[in-house]
Order: structure tokens, then C-alpha cells, then sequence
């Protein structure tokens, strides 16, 4: 116990708090500005709820299986428990009052949630594990749980307020294939300890780029109440806002294109005559060759029956 108050063990647990710091200062004043003390505090809280039913799960299965494969760990231990438990705790804390909230809101708390589910596995890993892996865990490990949760958060609400169909079952779970395979990736890198500083990055730009996606969509979603109002799914809201988007669009170009000066036939630029020239040339030759004599293609290439 005493080693643990050293000063390489306040130095992770600040690198942590900082890592944990930014992202929340990033998307809270950047992405989701409205938000309650008493939602995060129990974002948190839900947090330390799935941190304790992943690792009643690990050690159940780790009683079956004592001296797993690194793939196994990787995919199941890490991985599928992690992703899979963290869901469970988003979704508890959404189930009560999941139609006074939002896709943006599911991000938001998911994201909050995952980053406290990552900072106490990293305090966790403190018993075995070294500065540098300390370190590296700190500004990989952390960030990569927080998007997971984010997007868990998404996939959960798309799912709340789908329709009573199979369809809305394939998204989350696909949804939650992918962040359980970019987990699983991320540790079997770590587990291997090879190609890290190609993998480290591709993981973290890719959830980047998803969790990026899902919030811009997110931002024209509105929440279950008032999708219950309107006797709509998410998904149909989404068709006609969709529709109105590009509705508004044609209507914006078309103010600003003038018409009194289109020609009926106007002579093409050098560009597109290259360009036709080169696709109009094998299909006239082709087709000269067909109307000649059809067994040509046989003739030249042996091996090739017609058809």
C-alpha cells in the first residue's frame, strides 16, 4: 500500500485527470453545452456500476478459463465484456426516462460514463503494470473508452426510439461489433506488444471519425417526447428531414443559377472530348467486332467460352 502513494503514482493518476479533463472540456463546451450537475454525477456513478459488472464477468469467465489466448482476452475479456457492460450501464441510466432525452443526449452521458468507466480501470491497473504502460494507458486507453461510451450512447437511443422492428437489433448490434473490434484490436497490440505506434493511432482516429458522424447526425434528431408526439420513429424522422434538407438545398441553387444565357447545344470543352473520346472508342470497336463476326473473341482468346 505504501508504494502506492509514490510519486510516479500521483504523477498517472494526474496524466489521467488531465486526459479525462480535456476530453470532457472538449465536448462539453464544444458539442453539448446544456447539461445538469445531478446527470453527470450520475453518469459517473453508472460508471463505477459497469467497471464492477465487467469485472464480475472477467473473473467468472477467468475461473472457466484461467490461462486464456491473447486473442481471447483481447476480444472477449477486454472487448466484449468491457463494450458489452458499459452498454448495460448506459442503458439503466437512460431506461426510466429515456423519452425526455435525445441521440445528442445519449453521446453526451455516454461519453462521461465511459471516460469514469476508463479512468478506474486505469487506477485498477496500477498493481501490474509498469510507468511506461501507465502512461500509454492514460492518453490511449481512457480516450478510446469515452468514444466507445459516446457512441454506445447513440447506438442505444437510435435503438429506444426505433421501431418495434429486427432491423433497429441489427444496428446496435452492429454498432457494438465495432466498438468491441477497435477495442479488441487496441489490446491485442498491447498484448503482443508489436506495431503499436500504427495501431494506437488508427483506433483512435477511426472512433474519431465515427463518433464525429454520429454527432453531426445526432444534431437533427430530436428526442423521444417529441418524436412521440408526432407518431414518428427516428428513423422516418430521419427519411423527411432528409427530404426537407435537400428539398431547401434545390431551392437555394436554383435562386442563384440564371437561366437566359443556357444554350440548347453548346460545343463541349477539350476535357470532355478526351473523355468521351476515350469510353466512346473500345465500345464502338467492340461493338464493330460483335456485328462482324461474334466468334472473334473465341478465336483470339481460346480459354473463353461464349456466352
Amino acid at each position: 500500500m505504501a508504494n502506492f502513494f509514490t510519486f510516479s503514482s500521483f504523477l498517472i493518476i494526474g496524466i489521467n485527470l488531465a486526459t479525462l479533463g480535456f476530453y470532457y472540456t472538449f465536448y462539453r463546451y464544444h458539442f453539448y453545452r446544456y447539461s445538469e450537475s445531478f446527470l453527470h454525477y450520475t453518469a459517473l456513478s453508472f460508471s463505477v456500476f459497469s467497471a464492477g459488472i465487467a469485472l464480475a464477468f472477467q473473473a467468472s469467465i477467468l475461473s472457466i478459463n484461467p490461462y486464456p489466448s491473447h486473442e481471447f482476452k483481447a476480444l472477449i475479456l477486454s472487448g466484449g465484456v468491457e463494450e458489452i457492460s458499459k452498454l448495460f450501464g448506459i442503458y439503466i441510466f437512460f431506461r426510466k426516462n429515456q423519452d425526455n432525452f435525445s441521440v445528442t443526449d445519449g453521446i453526451f452521458y455516454g461519453l462521461v460514463l465511459g471516460g469514469g468507466f476508463g479512468l478506474f480501470e486505469n487506477i485498477l491497473y496500477f498493481i501490474d503494470s509498469g510507468m511506461w504502460s501507465q502512461v500509454l494507458r492514460s492518453i490511449t486507453a481512457l480516450p478510446i473508452h469515452m468514444i466507445n461510451g459516446g457512441l454506445a450512447g447513440a447506438f442505444l437511443m437510435i435503438f429506444l426510439f426505433s421501431g418495434k422492428n429486427s432491423p433497429r437489433w441489427i444496428r446496435l448490434f452492429l454498432g457494438i461489433l465495432f466498438c468491441i473490434i477497435v477495442h479488441a484490436i487496441y489490446n491485442y497490440s498491447l498484448f503482443l506488444d508489436s506495431h503499436i505506434l500504427i495501431v494506437l493511432p488508427l483506433c483512435l482516429l477511426s472512433l474519431f471519425f465515427v463518433l464525429e458522424i454520429t454527432i453531426a447526425k445526432s444534431r437533427i434528431l430530436l428526442p423521444g417526447n417529441v418524436l412521440k408526439l408526432m407518431d414518428m420513429t427516428v428513423e422516418e424522422y430521419e427519411i423527411l428531414s432528409r427530404h426537407n434538407r435537400h428539398e431547401g438545398w434545390i431551392q437555394n441553387v436554383q435562386k442563384h443559377i440564371s437561366t437566359s444565357n443556357i444554350k440548347l447545344f453548346k460545343i463541349p470543352n477539350s476535357r470532355h472530348i478526351i473523355l468521351t473520346v476515350f469510353f466512346m472508342i473500345p465500345t464502338v470497336v467492340s461493338s464493330l467486332f460483335l456485328i462482324y463476326d461474334p466468334t472473334i473473341v473465341s478465336k483470339i482468346f481460346i480459354d473463353l467460352e461464349i456466352r
